[in-house]
């Protein structure tokens, strides 16, 4: 049976604030060697602002870090990136007609995976 790696993430420190480095572990677990396509980890911000029913989205945080191709071992693989925070890049906010937030996303590319 083909089976996934297992992803976890830590995030050091674990609230991060602007100017700051975010420190991102990946860690994957496989149950045997595992042929990946490369993985891909990108931290977006976007601010969104609703004015008289016109909503505008603007990308204000765009980091990648990418891992070439390469054989997953069976056990525990580990990746580190460091992520400097910009020193303008604002807070996570929830309002009524602002909204600001991001978004960590992890991608690990399999060499072929049945659907």
């Amino acid at each position: 049976m083909w089976r996934r790696p297992r992803a976890e993430l830590c995030l050091t420190p674990a609230v991060a604030h602007p100017g700051e480095r975010l420190g991102v572990e990946l860690r994957l677990r496989s149950d045997r060697p595992r042929a990946i396509e490369g993985i891909e980890l990108a931290l977006t911000g976007t601010a969104r602002y609703d004015v008289l029913g016109d909503t505008t989205s603007h990308r204000i945080l765009g980091l990648v870090a990418r891992f070439p191709e390469q054989t997953l071992p069976a056990g525990d693989k580990r990746f580190q990136v460091p992520f400097g925070l910009p020193s303008a890049l604002p807070p996570s906010f929830r309002g009524r007609l602002i909204r600001v937030h991001s978004l960590l996303a992890v991608h690990v590319s399999l060499r072929w995976w049945p659907d």
